[in-house]
Order: structure tokens, then C-alpha cells, then sequence
């Protein structure tokens, strides 16, 4: 059964999380560490023999309004096509899609001006099912 496991550098920082079995992560050698605090994310620093937490990373502002600014702008990228006017939708649908990506500019707006965007980001539900591709 595959466990969580943190792929780390030397130092104990996390540089990402994956599932392993115990006998693949052998294999993969001892930067794989495996951890059962659910807390745990990238960039934060464990025990390389116990897995268990030493410090939680924390973002500085700059960081994290870019990093939720560059989701936001991903997400508007990827539903640009709903607004266009050959876009295989309803009228309904475009405009439901229309009120949620003016939803995330006003979220964005509200969360850019906190100490921690990305955590304080709303991000709405999008509208789409299977019949928007989405």
C-alpha cells in the first residue's frame, strides 16, 4: 500500500510530496522520507530520520500575492474561450461564466491586499459540467 512520502533536500526541506510504497522508496534512496502529518507541504523543513515537522514554512507577502496572482491569471487563461462568440455554449452558460471570472478579479482584489493572498484567496466554483469540455 502506497504511504506519503516527502522528497527532500539535504538540509530536511520539502520539495515535494508523493505516494510511494515502502519498497519503491527504498529504492529511491534516503531523499525520500516518509511522513504522516498531513500538515506537512513543500518548503517546509522535517526530520530526515522521523518525517515529523521541524519548522512550517511561511510566505512573505510578495510570494504569496504572486503565486495567487499567477493562479488567477491562469484560471481566467484557461476560460477565456467561454467569452468568445463562437464559444460552443449557451447564452446562460457564457453568462454564468462571465459573473465567475468577475468573481475572481473581485476576490483577487480582496485577498491581494492581505499579509497572505494565496491563503486568503475565495475561489469560486466554476459553472462548467461535461458538456462545457470543463
Amino acid at each position: 500500500m502506497a504511504k506519503k512520502y516527502a522528497f527532500i533536500k539535504p538540509n530536511g526541506k520539502v520539495i515535494s510530496i508523493t505516494r510511494l510504497t515502502a519498497q519503491d522508496a527504498a529504492q529511491a534512496g534516503p531523499r525520500f522520507v516518509q511522513i504522516t502529518d498531513p500538515a506537512i507541504e513543500p518548503d517546509d523543513i522535517i526530520d530526515k530520520d522521523t518525517g515529523a515537522l521541524v519548522s512550517k514554512s511561511v510566505r512573505d507577502v510578495k510570494e504569496s500575492r504572486q503565486a495567487c496572482r499567477e493562479l488567477v491569471r491562469q484560471e481566467l487563461r484557461a476560460t477565456d474561450w467561454t467569452q468568445v462568440a463562437d464559444a460552443p455554449i449557451s447564452n446562460a452558460k457564457k453568462t454564468a461564466w462571465a459573473t465567475y471570472r468577475a468573481a475572481l478579479r473581485t476576490n483577487w482584489d480582496t485577498a491581494k491586499v492581505t499579509q497572505d493572498a494565496l491563503s486568503n484567496m475565495v475561489w469560486p466554483t466554476p459553472p462548467g459540467d461535461a458538456s462545457d469540455g470543463l
